[in-house]
């Protein structure tokens, strides 16, 4: 009988501890709740804006009209963008740059939108732009016509040892206005912007790797267009030291010039005539021709 109370005991114990633990895959008691993985930390969502139309840009009705959003996102990227109508979607774009063509409806006016969602899924929706949609026969106002802009230097696949401050120049022109800002993007931070014409903008990038840059311009009725990327790569300083700029058996035959290359830290090349030659105290890396 002493060991039967004892084992009663135990057993009313461990069954004032389980509920507390929250144990058991049933019942719907209280009890605690164990965190495995704490929640992960906020993500903040994307920055959208229509850049075309302009707000109050009068259309004919079956015309086609090019809908544009601009987008920004400070922790992820943009995976989709989708444009309404009031509540109506009227397009969806996946990819950059974020436009869609939409055929104007029936006379009257339109508010449009553009919603945007991130790779974790958060969305934002712009501010709405109004537009009015003019009968077929009648003629509307002058239809704004956004500027035009491309990133002139550098150029597409220019590559740079780290910690050149690279001149980036823009070209941007307005057919019938003036350009009153020129805004220069790394992927979706803005990097420079300018006011006026010629643009160079100074940037060095801290980090090696691949780039995208691109230029947003605006007009003096606010309509903004984006420029097509360009992508340039960053390389360590040690990467383009390797490489001196001269190719290892590049595999040219003419037999003018004739060296023997050395991958060193310190590389002295002695110019003679008609040969060239190269000194160093390392291990040839390989033969080249010029």
């Amino acid at each position: 009988m002493k060991h039967l109370g004892w084992r009663v005991l135990a057993a009313a114990i461990l069954a004032g501890l389980v509920p507390a633990c929250g144990g058991g895959g049933g019942g719907g008691g209280g009890g605690g709740t164990v965190i495995v993985n704490p929640p992960p930390t906020g993500n903040s969502p994307p920055g959208v804006a229509l850049v075309s139309p302009s707000p109050g840009a009068t259309v004919i009705t079956g015309s086609a009209l090019v809908v544009e959003a601009s987008v920004t996102d400070s922790d992820g990227f943009v995976t989709r963008v989708e444009f309404f109508d009031g509540s109506a979607l009227i397009g969806t774009a996946t990819a950059f740059p974020f436009r869609i063509s939409w055929t104007a409806p029936a006379p009257g006016t339109a508010s449009l939108t553009a919603v945007a969602t991130d790779n974790a899924g958060a969305s934002t929706s712009s501010s709405p732009v109004p537009i009015t949609i003019a009968p077929a026969g009648n003629t509307p106002p002058p239809l704004n016509i956004a500027p035009t802009v491309a990133i002139s230097s550098p150029s597409e696949g220019s590559v740079f040892p780290l910690g050149t401050a690279i001149d980036v120049q823009v070209f941007a022109n307005d057919s019938d206005g003036t350009v009153t800002l020129v805004e220069l993007f790394e992927g979706s931070h803005q990097i420079g912007s300018a006011t006026q014409s010629p643009v160079h903008i100074t940037w060095t990038p801290a980090q090696p790797g691949i780039y995208s840059l691109r230029a947003i311009a605006t007009d003096d009725d606010g309509a903004s267009v984006s420029s097509d990327p360009v992508t340039i790569t960053i390389e360590s300083s040690s990467s383009s030291s390797s490489r001196g700029g001269i190719p290892l058996d590049s595999g040219v035959t003419d037999d003018r010039f004739f060296g023997t290359c050395f991958v060193d830290a310190r590389t002295e090349w002695v110019v003679g005539n008609p040969e060239v030659q190269a000194r160093s105290t390392r291990t040839p890396a390989g033969r080249w021709r010029s």
